[in-house]
């Protein structure tokens, strides 16, 4: 092969240009910040650069409406407010999650049946995989007198088949004070009585300022409220780990739950019968009233946990 032959094919590029066109040359240019280095074309290039702009433009906005959108859920969340639930305005409390924990109290008037709604909900936060972050407490209202050996047994035969802890139901009874609405995120009250009896507490207390006063206002809720929280049928279809109760528990509710979903329409009040003179069946119905309003109350505050602020060291 001639020398002019071997220079032809130079000219037309490896792989043979068969059309005879020069190779195009390398060219560097810059776009939306980068440096991309290409062929040029002609007439290509102001539209390869005009549709990579458009496209970087229309990414970083979309990324900034996501941030926006999820701010704003976040504030919506620790402000409380009305969530949409089963297609209806449900009302919520303000919960702050800056701490990356919360402490929940449960208050009755004689610290009896907020030790079941305590085990309760302590049984379903550790199912869910919040125990570290979720800190059930409960109280009565009424002075705290030590409950007899016949009371405290009569409670662990009742509670001890719902897996609830005999440090629960053991733990000397105390009553609410009004300092424990600065040490609770959410103050729950049994029944109407109990509520009415912790803001008579505050209402007592030296608050000239009315710290407790509008700490009460927001903290202090009915835990029955919190029944309606859930669609009920949908939570006991739900199975194996992936579901938000326990089996145990989700039979317990099958069983009541068209008794307890009635007595809800009428009363948000949980009962709280005496153990010597209720039978089996009046406090199975307490059990499982007292079982749903935890359960909607347990996965309202881990819904609302997607308000907790990240933190890069939460990763390790």
């Amino acid at each position: 092969m001639s020398l002019a032959h071997l220079s032809l094919g130079a000219s037309r590029g490896v792989g043979g240009n068969h059309r005879g066109a020069l190779t195009p040359k390398p060219v560097a240019r810059v776009w939306c910040g980068h440096t991309h280095v290409s062929h040029a074309r002609p007439g290509t290039s102001a539209l390869k650069k005009s549709l990579l702009c458009r496209a970087s433009s229309q990414s970083s906005q979309e990324e900034m409406a996501s941030s926006d959108s999820q701010q704003s859920q976040q504030s919506q969340q620790q402000r409380g407010g009305t969530w949409l639930r089963n297609g209806v305005d449900f009302e919520v409390p303000a919960v702050d999650w800056s701490r990356y924990y919360l402490n929940v109290l449960f208050v009755d008037r004689d610290h009896t049946t907020s030790r079941l709604a305590e085990g309760l909900t302590q049984r379903m936060l550790d199912w869910r995989g919040y125990a570290r972050a979720i800190y059930p407490l409960s109280c009565g209202t009424q002075h705290a007198e030590p409950m007899e050996l016949e009371q405290t047994a009569g409670l662990i035969s009742v509670l001890s088949p719902l897996n609830i802890s005999k440090q629960t139901v053991t733990t000397p009874r105390r009553s609410f004070e009004v300092t424990d609405l600065d040490a609770h995120d959410l103050v729950l009250a049994l029944d109407e009585e109990a509520r009415d009896d912790i803001l008579a507490t505050v209402r007592c207390a030296d608050d000239q300022t009315g710290h407790y006063a509008s700490l009460a206002e927001e903290r202090v809720w009915l835990l029955g409220h919190f029944v309606r929280y859930h669609d009920w049928d949908a939570i006991l279809a739900e199975k194996g780990g992936s579901a938000q109760l326990d089996r145990r528990l989700r039979e317990l509710i099958s069983a009541r739950k068209s008794s307890t979903l009635a007595r809800d329409a009428v009363t948000r009040d949980i009962a709280m019968p005496n153990l010597k003179e209720c039978s089996k069946s009046d406090y199975d119905d307490v059990v499982a009233h007292t079982l749903m309003a935890c359960g909607g109350l347990s996965s309202y505050l881990v819904d609302s946990s997607s308000s907790m602020p990240y933190e890069s060291w939460l990763e390790y």
